[in-house]
């Protein structure tokens, strides 16, 4: 399947063979719940966001758009997803 697919995408890659086949796991909230996206509680300039799962890179410019606004003061993030939810 990856020699095919790798093939299918960039056919200069046809000779080439695999050295290192490498899988990065996407952080998941251990308890299923929302992922983590705000001020951590108790610093003032340090933001998480983080605990997307296998849906991160579908999630990331939203995650973004979010963070940035709490960043700026603009937005304030649900609390579902607000990193105080485990410092309570």
């Amino acid at each position: 399947f990856r020699t095919g697919l790798a093939q299918r995408l960039a056919p200069s890659l046809a000779g080439a063979a695999f050295v290192h086949v490498w899988s990065g796991l996407r952080p998941l909230m251990f308890d299923g719940s929302p992922p983590l996206i705000g001020r951590v509680p108790e610093y003032e300039n340090a933001f998480a966001a983080t605990g997307h799962g296998p849906v991160g890179m579908t999630l990331a410019l939203g995650t973004a758009r979010l963070l940035a606004g709490i960043m700026l003061g603009r937005r304030t993030a649900a609390p579902y997803f607000d990193p105080a939810r485990y410092a309570r």
